[in-house]
């Protein structure tokens, strides 16, 4: 049991010094649109893929905790789109971050599958609102819609709305239909021992 709670601890350590680097890398190429960096910007992603990476492969396992795999999904992919980025792609980080959500919900999609080796229709919804919503900011971001947000928002958001209505009620009529799309209330994502950063507390 120890030993589990180190390894939790470790994993725990390795995802706060990637979401440092990540957040280091997001200040400067916000702050600094348009600018490509080299050396310096490339050897902290290329430390947050690796962490990234360290903790998808040793939170793989029966009793491991869903929050860590998640994160450790998000961080690969997030430096491997950002070291993309910084190298071939064009344009700035304000007309790409829509990519950063789309890739939040491949992952939490992914991670949902790990979890329970099947789809669930607490992940599947979730993860399609996300994909929407990115894919609608990247239509305003790339001027791909010739006018405003909020312009967009008044014609297109009604439709929207009834959208969201009709796929809850078809993913309801196919959760009635076919159980394993549902993650039951004894189903926690979270388990006992699965609490984010439950071991620091338990040493208090």
């Amino acid at each position: 049991m120890q030993k589990k709670m180190d390894r939790y601890k470790f994993l725990d350590v390795l995802i706060v010094l990637g979401s440092i680097l990540f957040t280091l890398v997001t200040i400067t190429v916000f702050c600094f649109p348009g600018q490509r960096f080299d050396d310096a910007l490339d050897t902290i992603l290329l430390f947050q893929i690796i962490m990234g990476n360290a903790v998808m492969a040793f939170s793989f396992g029966r009793q491991n905790r869903f929050y860590q795999f998640y994160t450790g999904v998000i961080l690969f992919l997030w430096g491997v789109f950002t070291f993309i980025f910084n190298k071939w792609l064009p344009l700035t980080i304000y007309q790409w971050w829509p990519v950063y959500v789309e890739l939040s919900a491949f992952a939490l999609l992914g991670s949902g599958f790990y979890k329970y080796r099947k789809m669930k229709l607490g992940f599947v919804f979730p993860s399609a609102a996300l994909i929407g919503l990115g894919i609608w900011y990247s239509l305003f971001s790339f001027k791909i819609i010739p006018m405003s947000f909020a312009e967009a928002s008044m014609i297109f958001g009604p439709i929207l709305l009834i959208s969201i209505a009709v796929l809850m009620f078809i993913l309801l009529k196919m959760q009635n239909k076919n159980k394993k799309f549902i993650i039951e209330d004894e189903d926690d994502v979270f388990e006992e021992d699965e609490i984010p950063f439950k071991e620091f507390d338990d040493e208090e």
